[in-house]
């Protein structure tokens, strides 16, 4: 007989691990505080069409979601386009998008053309980055690229993936980005090849996940807020939402460590050693466009001091008939959660944004169509010190188990690492179950 099992958090990696046990017969309950499931990857209605509220791509090297994708029968649903990389140097935008236009990209000298080619191959082919351990990003990428490279190509991505904490990135981390995007381009001549999923992005796999799950009898608590957990009694987990108060033989936590400890005081039993990560929120302003902005899926910001940390546009990558013909483009600020920036009203941000982006582009305000401002004040875990633990924290009889997004460790934030996390730790909680049995 299986158990009954409640699920804190309804992202991607609640909805994976929910479908996975149910799977094996057991009956699960999943709580999201919030009206829609999806967390980070729900969608949005732009009002002539769905989409995500964030920007998210699938790339071909993404195994384990392309599994999921394939699993769930939705191949039939990918679509893969080449795309663009571009630079915003000086008020100009500057391709880099195949190996000639690496070769007569103006940012950099041929001799740094040269350590730029030879250093992302020594990176591709570094198996192992143990050697990086204790070494901040900026001081790898500096020995390996030399400094004018690094200004020129490595120093925007860092701001555009990090924020405020660019100076402190470990270097293991830069070194996983790096190899996963490598993995995006063609060995023959270098385009760039990324996919989504038509009709409606993330939505798609989502509400597949819901259903499967929904098949196996599971529930889907939306709009509840847990504001307590107790583990006291022996034969039960008592968990209480702002709707009502549910009974588990195990729960499993999808959120933030941080946030678990306010719920349930005393559940990490491990060494107090453990390090705990920094984290970084993402204030998102998505244009409507009657044009295309730029010919790029992603233009790096060479060009300083701009209140946003890229530009997105994923009509470059999505059909715009998917898009109610119309071009969307989102302009990211990664910042800490304790940042200014996320007390700012919808109006001022997007006012800042704005007023940057009229700088190279003058007259952009009389192709907007419509504009939002999204935000989320705590996305990614960065492991600043110390080696983070790939393995699920438990409480000590095992029936409360913590399963996050900061269990991919080193890896940057992307769905496919999500799954990989979901699968190796439902593996890991069955294999506990059958031996407690």
């Amino acid at each position: 007989m299986g158990l009954k099992i409640g699920i804190i958090g309804g992202g991607v990696m609640g909805l994976t691990l929910a479908y996975r046990l149910s799977q094996k017969g057991h009956l699960v309950d999943i709580i999201e505080t919030r009206d829609q499931i999806g967390g980070l990857s729900t969608w949005f209605d732009y009002g002539d069409f769905i989409w995500d509220k964030y920007y998210h791509v699938i790339l071909k090297q993404d195994s384990e979601l392309l599994s999921l994708i394939e699993e769930l029968s939705l191949k039939e649903k990918l679509r893969w386009e080449t795309t663009l990389t571009g630079f915003l140097w000086k008020k100009q935008l500057l391709s880099m998008s195949n190996y000639m236009e690496f070769l007569r990209f103006p940012a950099l000298n041929i001799i740094e053309k040269m350590r730029l080619g030879f250093g992302i191959l020594y990176s591709n082919y570094l198996q192992s980055p143990k050697r990086l351990d204790g070494m901040t990003a900026k001081e790898w990428l500096t020995s390996i690229f030399g400094q004018g490279v690094f200004s020129a190509i490595w120093e925007p991505l860092l701001e555009s993936k990090f924020g405020v904490l660019k100076e402190k990135v470990p270097a293991v981390l830069l070194w996983a980005t790096i190899n996963r995007y490598y993995g995006t381009r063609s060995k023959t001549d270098g385009k760039e090849w990324m996919g989504y999923l038509s009709g409606g992005g993330l939505k798609v796999l989502i509400e597949r996940m819901v259903k499967e799950i929904q098949k196996s009898n599971g529930n889907l608590r939306c709009g509840e807020s847990v504001t307590n957990v107790c583990d006291a009694n022996p034969n039960h987990i008592i968990v209480k939402t702002n709707r009502g108060e549910y009974q588990y033989d195990r729960l499993i936590s999808t959120i933030p460590s941080v946030m678990l400890d306010r719920l349930l005081p005393g559940f990490r039993i491990k060494s107090q050693s453990i390090q705990k990560p920094e984290f970084l929120g993402v204030i998102r302003l998505a244009l409507l466009l009657d044009k295309s902005l730029c010919p790029y899926y992603v233009t790096n910001l060479i060009d300083k001091n701009l209140p946003y940390t890229g530009i997105v546009e994923l009509s470059r990558v999505v059909n715009t008939e998917e898009l109610g013909k119309k071009n969307l483009i989102m302009l990211p600020r990664y910042d800490v959660p304790s940042s200014p920036w996320f007390k700012m009203s919808d109006d001022e941000i997007k006012s800042r944004f704005l007023a940057s982006l009229k700088e190279t582009w003058p007259s952009i305000e009389k192709n907007i169509i419509q504009s939002f401002v999204h935000r989320e004040s705590i996305v990614q875990a960065v492991w600043m010190n110390g080696i983070p633990s790939t393995e699920p924290q438990k409480s000590k009889d095992g029936r409360v188990w913590s399963i996050n997004a900061e269990l991919a460790g080193y890896d940057n934030l992307n769905n496919n690492a999500i799954v990989r996390v979901a699968n190796t730790s439902v593996i890991n909680f069955l294999e506990k179950e059958t031996n407690a049995g």
